[in-house]
């Protein structure tokens, strides 16, 4: 019998631009370019993030806007998104918060996302708690994908998604910065999208025509 299989991936820097990159352009607050790639203790980077937010009176509203105006697809992303839905499940495992998704979801058709939440004040809109919804969501993700019967190839670009691809059965860093890159040498890396599908089809078996 043949295992099915199914891919993993993270989202921002692997099929979406990075959001708080967006935020720190449009805001001017360089604290807020760091990222997962910059910070590997995901709890330390977004309480520096709330209390910044917090500090200047910045809305989920107002994070809504500058996601929904500045924030796309990276080019190719949804070509290859698709080239995988046209052959194997994707779901994609990100930190990222639901809220956030919203206003650029569409824009990758749909893809099926688990992410993170937020709490917002009702009455000043802004943001006074985040919810992980599973902590070391993303390997655990991929071990109960494997344990329902699943071969996965997960891939990734930063701290938080080094645990999924090692928890795969297969995968690589996607366009990770060298010093995530040169510290995972047992971890393959490439940068282009047809790189990506090839570790794809020679992972998981598909067939050359796929």
């Amino acid at each position: 019998m043949t295992t099915p299989s199914l891919v993993a991936l993270d989202m921002e820097g692997v099929l979406l631009e990075e959001v708080w990159l967006a935020i720190a352009a449009h805001t001017g607050i360089e604290k807020l370019r760091l990222t997962t790639r910059d910070v590997s203790d995901y709890d330390e980077l977004m309480n520096m993030r709330l209390d910044i937010l917090n500090k200047h009176g910045i809305t989920l509203a107002d994070l809504q806007s500058v996601i929904a105006e500045s924030v796309k697809p990276l080019p190719g992303a949804v070509d290859f998104l698709n080239w995988i839905r046209r052959r194997l499940p994707v779901v994609i495992l990100s930190d990222i918060f639901m809220e956030f998704v919203q206003p650029v979801v569409h824009l990758m058709e749909y893809p099926t996302i688990l992410g993170n939440s937020l709490t917002v004040d009702p009455d000043s809109g802004m943001i006074t708690k985040y919810h992980i919804r599973q902590r070391d969501g993303k390997r655990k993700a991929v071990q109960a994908l494997r344990d329902i019967g699943y071969t996965v190839f997960a891939a990734g670009d930063s701290y938080n998604d080094l645990t999924m691809i090692k928890e795969a059965d297969a995968g690589a860093l996607f366009r990770a910065p060298e010093h995530i890159a040169s510290a995972h040498p047992e971890i393959r890396t490439c940068s282009e999208y047809s790189e990506l599908k090839t570790l794809i089809q020679s992972s998981l078996r598909l067939p050359l025509a796929a």
